[in-house]
């Protein structure tokens, strides 16, 4: 029966690598810095009628899930996949109403890698940890910061004298939705024990203005999963 548990336990270790999925959980220093702006009325541009706020926001929670194939010969793919928030509050005053509540910005991503391993020690049957580097692309999907065309648009009855209508609020992001794409580089460790799996990613990533105080970013994130 030993002999078995030998053999498997080898068999496990020599086939890890070729494919590993998990979930993956990180921060982020994606920001905004918030403030005060004049709501301007329809009639009268130079005339102010109110004004709106947003506490803005100091880094993201991301979540999501990972994919990677390292059984090319010379290097890796990696594949990674999430959501990333953010809360903040803001406040309407129009003279006429005013209105506060929680808000959230939010991005939908993806991260493509090539990356190659630098260094790897391995403990036969039973472990292996390597530290790796790699070049990718990536997107964010993200909804805009409230401002005034944002207000425009969501104000049942009017920006002057109307309430926030939440209906026109949802389509109004859906249909403004922010699209930034660009390179990153990520540099990660392994440690693998059978078949179970964690990483510690860390990726700096440029944008073209993720939110209007933020072009590039940097990204950490911790891994747990599988490799068959």
């Amino acid at each position: 029966m030993k002999y078995v548990i030998v053999i498997l336990m080898m068999m496990t270790n020599s086939l890890y690598g070729f494919v590993g999925f998990g979930v993956t959980g990180g921060m982020n220093t994606i920001n905004n810095s918030g403030g005060v702006s004049d709501i301007i009325s329809e009639l009268d541009e130079e005339i102010p009628i109110g004004d709106f706020t947003n506490d803005g926001f100091k880094g993201a929670t991301s979540l999501g899930g990972y994919l990677y194939v390292d059984a090319l010969p010379f290097v890796d793919i990696d594949f990674e996949v999430g959501v990333e928030v953010a809360p903040y509050k803001f406040s309407i005053n129009n003279g006429f109403a005013e209105f506060q509540d929680d808000f959230v910005w939010a991005s939908g991503y993806y991260y493509l890698t090539v990356q190659k391993k630098i260094i790897q020690v391995k403990v036969p049957l039973l472990a292996k940890a390597k530290l790796f580097g790699g070049l990718g692309v990536h997107n964010h999907t993200s909804t805009p910061m409230i401002n005034q065309k944002m207000l425009d648009s969501v104000m049942d009855g009017g920006i002057e004298k109307g309430t926030l209508d939440e209906s026109k609020m949802t389509d109004y992001l859906d249909e403004n939705k922010i699209s930034n794409g660009g390179l990153h580089l990520q540099l990660g460790a392994q440690l693998k024990l059978f078949t179970f799996d964690t990483m510690l990613i860390y990726r700096y990533v440029f944008t073209d203005g993720i939110t209007p105080d933020t072009n590039n970013f940097s990204n950490i994130s911790l891994r747990f999963g599988l490799g068959f």
